[in-house]
């Protein structure tokens, strides 16, 4: 097997465990949502974006540090002596942080908004984290030791294990929001357990300064950009959490029933509410999410392999406008459909998810449009990749993270879901800017914006038809709206069968 061809079959397997970890996560969600109050579905959507923080802070770019210093024939000699250091850093400051987080957990709380009526969930947190932190290096060292089954078979089962032990508890044992994190420590747990054969093979009690401060150099600039991305995608959370119940009644009285308002007791139960529907609705751009991460795992290896070509340039640009192409496809289905989705019919008379949720369904086009557009950042950071100077994305990162604070900051006190998913497409719709004008400095790709600019205005031209001619949202006029955008396409001549061959074959190489 050649090492393009190994690389592929890792990137599957790894891309395919991904995939599949995430769906797998998504099916949780209606669950969640029939078995505990929406505003209950509220804190847990809040303790998770928070996770996504305390992950990037508690491994405090060591694990993409590892990678670096084990990574080739060098590193790999000096495998254990790295992996002892990195892991005896990340126990010391894991156990450091989880100990301060539950001794202050009113701190910690008050800094994740969460409901004061839940303040002991900071515990769950302090150890779920703490275990995925230990988690970390293991599992990156089956990634370098070219162990990919070994690595999605961990993934998968401890996804698996959690969603079992979460229908457990809470479908049977009643435990509610309890239950939810406890089989995440559970789950955590188990993860670590059957990593313990890769801490046999590569610790060993020994602590080397030197490699610690390499770690750390490296390791240290990465953070502010980790923790930039994890205010783009989570913290509209935070501030729909932060609305009081006045704001809230205001934007919402009308649609949230009575029965409903009965059972919210305090104003922190309002922003929980609204936390919970906004987070359960946006899961349904988890589709577009998952078609944009496929392309990255196959896109990836494909601009490295083809940056050599004499037609490189351009074939990347084909690619461009085939991804366009499909994706705006795919946000029209998406879209048209997507009250279908919620509204699927379950056993007992219930929707997938339950018709409390289903005021929010307005901000699903502008989720499913943040993942297009985070594509096109994908497509175009190709360059900045193939010219290794990576450091031109940490500015527009952080540029994106100040972009979704400051339109949730000014706007989600008034105009509530609908704010808070503006300001994920509004970042990124900026990074996409900054990273297409910065790539294009470095490494300029002819795209064809004329094409492009018909295959956006066709979409949202037959979008706004759709959205303000009622009749048209039928599912038979649904499928000829999309029909017709299909037609745009092929008629205008910017897809063609031999366009999809070409990249099939070059795919192929």
């Amino acid at each position: 097997m050649s090492r393009i061809q190994k690389l592929l079959k890792d990137t599957a397997v790894y891309g395919i465990s991904s995939i599949l970890g995430r769906a797998l996560n998504v099916l949780i969600v209606p669950f969640y949502a029939h078995y505990l109050p929406v505003n209950d579905n509220g804190v847990i959507g809040v303790v998770f974006a928070a996770f996504v923080f305390l992950n990037i802070l508690y491994t405090y770019g060591l694990e993409a540090a590892y990678f670096k210093f084990t990574s080739g024939k060098e590193g790999r000699i000096k495998a254990n002596k790295t992996f002892s250091t990195t892991t005896l850093m990340l126990l010391i400051s894991g156990i450091t942080f989880s100990l301060t987080m539950s001794a202050f957990p009113a701190v910690t709380s008050n800094l994740i908004t969460l409901n004061p009526e839940w303040q002991q969930l900071v515990f769950y947190m302090a150890a779920i984290v703490l275990l995925d932190t230990m988690a970390a290096i293991p599992l990156a060292e089956l990634r370098l030791s070219n162990r990919p089954y070994r690595f999605a078979a961990v993934k998968l089962s401890n996804i698996t294990l959690n969603l079992v032990l979460n229908v457990i508890f809470i479908a049977f044992f009643h435990w509610g929001i309890v239950g939810v994190f406890l089989a995440n420590v559970l789950a955590s747990g188990f993860q670590v357990l059957v990593l313990l054969p890769v801490y046999f093979e590569r610790f060993r009690f020994m602590y080397d300064g030197q490699t610690a401060k390499s770690l750390l150099k490296y390791g240290l600039p990465l953070l502010p950009n980790g923790l930039a991305f994890a205010a783009t995608e989570t913290l509209s959370r935070f501030f729909l959490n932060m609305m009081e119940k006045g704001q809230i009644l205001a934007l919402y009285g009308n649609v949230i029933p009575a029965a409903e308002r009965a059972k919210l007791l305090t104003p922190e139960d309002y922003g929980d509410y609204v936390t919970g529907v906004f987070n359960n609705i946006y899961k349904i751009g988890v589709f577009m999410m998952l078609f944009t991460q496929m392309f990255r795992f196959a896109w990836q290896p494909f601009y490295f392999n083809h940056a050599g070509d004499p037609d490189a340039k351009p074939l990347f640009a084909r690619v461009f406008l085939l991804f366009t192409a499909i994706g705006l496809t795919a946000w029209l289905c998406i879209t048209f459909f997507a009250r279908e989705i919620v509204a699927f019919p379950l056993p007992e008379g219930r929707t997938l998810l339950p018709a409390q949720y289903w005021f929010a369904l307005p901000i699903v086009p502008i989720v499913l449009g943040a993942y297009f557009l985070q594509g096109w950042e994908s497509i175009f950071s190709a360059g900045i990749y193939i010219q290794k100077q990576t450091s031109r994305l940490i500015p527009i990162t952080l540029l994106g993270a100040f972009v979704t604070f400051l339109l949730n900051f000014l706007f989600v006190p008034h105009y509530g879901l609908l704010a808070a998913a503006w300001g994920t497409f509004g970042a990124y719709f900026v990074m996409s800017l900054g990273v297409y004008f910065s790539a294009q400095k470095i490494y300029p790709i002819p795209h064809n914006w004329t094409q492009i600019a018909i295959l956006v205005a066709g979409a949202l031209g037959i979008f706004a038809l759709w959205q303000f001619l009622p009749i048209l949202q039928h599912w038979y006029f649904e499928l000829l709206l999309l029909g017709g955008f299909i037609a745009l396409m092929f008629g205008t001549g910017i897809l063609s069968y031999d366009l999809i061959q070409t990249l099939r074959k070059r795919q192929g190489e």
